[in-house]
This record gives C-alpha cells, sequence and structure tokens, in this order.
C-alpha cells in the first residue's frame, strides 16, 4: 500500500490575504499554518478601541468595486450596511489637484491586473506621493493635506511610502475615496476575525 505524504503550507502574514490564503487551502484540505508578527489578526484592516469606542483604523469603508471583498463577507455571513459617501474634503491645494490629474493620468493607461508592464513602471514605483509632491516644493500644509486625503481617506498607507504606481493601480482598479458607502457590522477587523476562527 502506497502512502500518500500529508501536505503543510505556512502563510506568512495574517493579513486579510493571508488569511483569506489560509481558508481556502484549509477548504482545500491542506494542513496550514498561518505565521504572524504582530500579537492579532487582520493587518491594515483592523478595529481599535478609542476612549471605550470602537475606531477603524484601516478599511473602514469600502465601494461596490470590492465585489471579492464583499463576496467573502456575504460567504462568511459578515453583514454589510450602507451609509451615505463620506463628503466632499473640500476645495483642494492647486498641488494637491496637479496631483490628483497626475494620478488620473496615470491610473488612465495602467492594467490593474498587470501593472508592472505600464511605461515607466519602475520609475513610477520609486517616486512616493510625498516625493512628488516634495519635489515641487509643497509646504508643511500641503503635505498634511495631502497625508489626510490619500493616507487617513484612502489608503492607509503614509504618501512617504505610497508609490504612484501603487495609488494610481488602485484608482484603476476601481476605488474612489469619495464613494465609500460599504460598512461591515463589527468594522472592518469582522472578516479577519472571522477567517481566524474559520
Amino acid at each position: 500500500m502506497k502512502r500518500t505524504a500529508s501536505v503543510r503550507i505556512a502563510v506568512v502574514g495574517a493579513g486579510l490575504s493571508g488569511l483569506v490564503a489560509a481558508y481556502r487551502l484549509v477548504q482545500a484540505g491542506t494542513d496550514v499554518l498561518v505565521l504572524e508578527a504582530r500579537k492579532r489578526v487582520g493587518g491594515r484592516v483592523w478595529r481599535i478601541d478609542a476612549g471605550g469606542l470602537p475606531f477603524d483604523a484601516g478599511a473602514e469603508a469600502i465601494d461596490d468595486a470590492h465585489r471579492t471583498v464583499l463576496a467573502l463577507a456575504d460567504e462568511l455571513e459578515v453583514a454589510t450596511w450602507r451609509t451615505e459617501p463620506w463628503a466632499d474634503q473640500g476645495e483642494r491645494s492647486p498641488l494637491v489637484a496637479a496631483l490628483d490629474e497626475r494620478i488620473a493620468e496615470l491610473a488612465a493607461r495602467i492594467d490593474p491586473a498587470h501593472p508592472e508592464e505600464t511605461d515607466d513602471a519602475s520609475m513610477l514605483d520609486t517616486q512616493t506621493l510625498r516625493g512628488w509632491l516634495a519635489e515641487r516644493d509643497a509646504s508643511t500644509n500641503v503635505l498634511a493635506e495631502a497625508e489626510t486625503l490619500y493616507s487617513v481617506a484612502s489608503s492607509s498607507v503614509p504618501i512617504g511610502e505610497m508609490s504612484l504606481l501603487a495609488y494610481a493601480t488602485k484608482v484603476a482598479a476601481g476605488a474612489a475615496p469619495t464613494g465609500l458607502t460599504v460598512r461591515m457590522r463589527g468594522g472592518p477587523s469582522a472578516l479577519g476575525e472571522r477567517l481566524a476562527r474559520e
């Protein structure tokens, strides 16, 4: 009788992607070990206690373009609810408006499934949003405005770490920071916590 070796796979990182990978592997009958450096799961998707009140520190809301995440929430029976989109954040400074235009121009020519095939992809991936603004002598106030717009309200990645390629790819894939209307009962952590239990 031939003996079959069992397969064990290690997934590094218990962010949402790692948890989903582990969940799908377990569904396929694989023995999975998830390794995470933090004492919590979820990565950038998490809810924290802020003086006794829940505060979503990442992925507070999503839009309808996130069909895979919405399907996963439905599969895991994590309820979602809709609200009004975030209010307009006011008139942008000319330099931030110029960065918005640059991002839109890049997003129009990026294939979100293959951003690495974009002309000058490697250069765009080394240029951060903050670097683009700094090259144009952005003031402290303009940098703070951009940090709020791109990092706090959209990506949860500081503008000094978010490349032009990465952010434009996000926009090309359909992310719309002003159209975020879908929230999850229990906050964004609900998905990660449910996946970790599964």
